[in-house]
């Protein structure tokens, strides 16, 4: 399981970095092939391995001999390692398929944020409705509503709140929001309370880098500060260290 695990965190990894790079620019996301960011030759898909062409070409392009950004490499082998340790923890089923969606999700979705300051509404509206459609399906098949009204509940609560935050401050957008209420319906089997110990290290995480950033003259209290990753980072914790 272990190793399952991490070959699918690896491919995980290397599809955000994908995604992460495509999305704002509103490339084909089925079609369009990897290229060098360097001399933009299509990447052969023997080239294209996790972890391991990395290696193997040193980091660098085949082509042009350029070197290509440890980022990429980092982010799969961060992911390899996170998706051995949740997949060698929880196993797999409907419901752990619904956990690990949400969390290759959150990730492509905190490099996006972190990037271009914003959360694409493709991650948030489709992860939702892809989560929804799996408590559904969990309802009928334990013949309970109970799925169902623990996602339901925990969307409110949480997604509501943070939404009618984001309305009434500048200091979140809607696509935080979006991006929580996405998360809370993941982690509705935990409970209400596992939802809001990572809301929790969320908003103490910003507020120490916040603070970190003000006082290096990095940041003002008018900068934008990308609140994706923080989420995400109280998400992967609730993950990692709750039980189901």
């Amino acid at each position: 399981m272990y190793v399952l695990g991490f070959v699918l965190g690896a491919v995980m990894g290397s599809t955000a970095s994908a995604l992460a790079y495509r999305l704002p620019l509103e490339m084909d996301l089925v079609f369009s092939r990897s290229m060098c960011p360097q001399c933009g030759s299509k990447i052969a898909f023997y080239d294209n391995v996790p972890l391991l062409s990395y290696l193997v070409l040193q980091g660098r392009c085949r082509r042009c001999h350029k070197k290509i950004s440890t980022q990429y490499f980092l982010l799969e082998l961060f992911s390899a390692l996170l998706f051995a340790y949740l997949v060698g923890r929880y196993g797999l089923g409907l419901r752990q398929f619904g956990l690990y969606l949400a969390a290759f999700l959150a990730i492509t979705a905190s490099i996006i944020d972190l990037k271009v300051h914003k959360i694409p509404n493709k991650i948030t509206y489709s992860g939702f409705s892809l989560l929804m459609l799996l408590t559904a399906v969990e309802a009928f098949e334990v013949h309970s509503l109970k799925p169902l009204v623990e996602g339901v509940e925990s969307v409110v609560v949480f997604g509501g709140s943070l939404v009618l935050l984001a309305i009434l401050s500048r200091g979140m957008g809607l696509g935080d929001a979006k991006l929580v209420a996405m998360l809370a319906l993941a982690l509705a089997p935990f409970g209400l309370m596992a939802t809001l110990y990572g809301l929790v290290v969320a908003f103490l995480a910003g507020s120490i880098v916040g603070v970190i950033l003000m006082a290096s003259g990095k940041a003002t209290r008018k900068s934008a500060i990308p609140f994706g990753p923080f989420i995400t980072l109280g998400f992967l914790l609730v993950l990692i260290v709750g039980k189901l």
